[in-house]
């Protein structure tokens, strides 16, 4: 009894961490491409269109989610770096609004 029970048990386990709801599935698809803002490491690299000084220039995508509740959306901004010109150390980002996906 106690085998059947926990066989019953793992086997629910396993078919409830498959299934996930849509946002989870759409955030995990975004997630391939786009880093969260505490991730370090770059993913996806995105050229920035918008009309100024960071016209075509090159930056990393970063997915933010919006809780706008009820609904919640999962949006996307390229953030640009700048790099110390005496050390070459990354020294902030400027985010572009409008830009284009390059890839990985």
């Amino acid at each position: 009894m106690t085998t059947r029970l926990l066989i019953a048990t793992l086997l629910l386990s396993a078919t409830t961490a498959v299934a996930s709801t849509a946002l989870e599935q759409h955030d995990a698809r975004v997630g391939k491409y786009a880093r969260t803002g505490l991730d370090t490491k770059p993913k996806g690299l995105c050229m920035c269109t918008t009309a100024g000084v960071l016209k075509n220039t090159t930056g990393e995508l970063v997915r933010t989610p919006n809780l706008a509740l009820p609904d919640v959306r999962i949006g996307l901004v390229c953030l640009v770096p700048r790099f110390n010109s005496a050390t070459g150390d990354r020294s902030g980002e400027d985010p572009c609004i409008e830009f284009e996906f390059v890839g990985k």
